[in-house]
């Protein structure tokens, strides 16, 4: 019996979830690195506004960055697992699916983490 994370049942919503992630993660670094701009002009009412503009995606800067390095990792070690002569063409697709699995659980949980806190922006002003 196979597992409830197969493959075959979970590319679409994997694919979903990692397209959003990074289209997120380029909105977010952008406003966190907007803000540092400012930030570094001693340009105090600038980051005020970025901050009440855009606190919900600085609040996920470093947690998308993490996110992104992680799953940067992962893609390397696809890399890898595809220039490894002594795994089998089999071998090399079920670690390949279940690390492309992984990845879309990072991307799926940082999504539900920028809702929650997109959210919780929303409700405090």
């Amino acid at each position: 019996m196979r597992d409830k994370l197969c493959p075959k049942t979970l590319p679409a919503t994997q694919s979903k979830y990692v397209t959003a992630f990074y289209e997120n993660n380029k909105e977010i670094s952008q406003a966190y690195a907007d803000m540092r701009h400012f930030a570094q002009l001693g340009q105090a009412d600038k980051v005020q506004e970025i901050l009440k503009e855009k606190g919900d995606k600085i609040a996920m800067a470093k947690f998308y960055d993490n996110a992104s390095k992680d799953m940067s990792k992962m893609r390397q070690a696809i890399q890898a697992i595809r220039n490894d002569e002594n795994m089998t063409g089999a071998q090399k697709k079920e670690e390949i699916d279940r690390m492309k699995i992984i990845i879309g659980e990072i991307a799926k949980q940082m999504e539900d983490a920028r809702i929650m806190v997109k959210k919780q922006y929303a409700t405090s002003e």
